[in-house]
């Protein structure tokens, strides 16, 4: 387990390059750049996809993501989904099922 703090979110892409405003709006500061050799769709897209995670685990420390806990976390919504339903109220069913469906590609 580290201490070491990582910069704050949200973060955000742009091209290759990826920013935060630290707490300062209109002020960005420069987090990372992504580069292999040429600007093209690949490393566009793997930059989109490091902010993307990055913003979307806000709150969740760094150790739980390398153990796999988001995997975990799915695979947990995975049984609840191979159960009948009625165990639970019917809006935290939903809930269960679209959290599913948008953490394979499905409808957001």
């Amino acid at each position: 387990m580290t201490n070491a703090k990582h910069t704050r979110e949200p973060w955000q892409a742009i091209g290759l390059a990826i920013y935060t405003d630290r707490g300062t709006p209109g002020i960005e500061t420069w987090v990372a750049n992504i580069k292999r050799g040429r600007a093209d769709s690949v490393e566009v897209a793997d930059a989109r996809r490091i902010v993307a995670c990055v913003n979307a685990c806000k709150g969740i420390p760094t150790d739980a993501l390398e153990s796999g806990v988001i995997r975990d976390l799915l695979e947990a919504l995975e049984n609840l989904e191979n159960d009948d339903g009625k165990a639970m109220p019917p809006s935290a069913w939903a809930l269960v099922q679209t959290a599913i469906a948008k953490a394979k590609g499905g409808a957001s």
